[in-house]
């Protein structure tokens, strides 16, 4: 099974066509195991709780730069075995 993450920051209408299609087997072979958003409080992270979707959220200003975040998603993407 091919694990993915999917990043998003707004309503998560792809996200939710995404999980539809894994539901209905229109996608095999693979599960949503991360939804990264980079806006605490988007639709999506609503969205992602619905289906059961672990979430890494964060805020880019609540790092000193963008290697620092990047390195935490890096970490996250590793700690969910995608």
């Amino acid at each position: 099974m091919m694990k993915l993450a999917v990043f998003a920051s707004g309503s998560g209408s792809n996200f939710g066509a995404i999980m539809e299609a894994i539901r209905d087997q229109r996608i095999q072979g693979a599960e949503i195991v991360l939804l990264v958003c980079d806006k605490p409080g988007a639709y999506v992270l609503e969205r992602a709780a619905s289906y059961e979707v672990p979430t890494f959220v964060f805020s880019a200003k609540d790092y000193p730069n963008k290697v620092a975040f990047e390195t935490e998603i890096l970490r996250q993407l590793d700690e969910a075995g995608v």
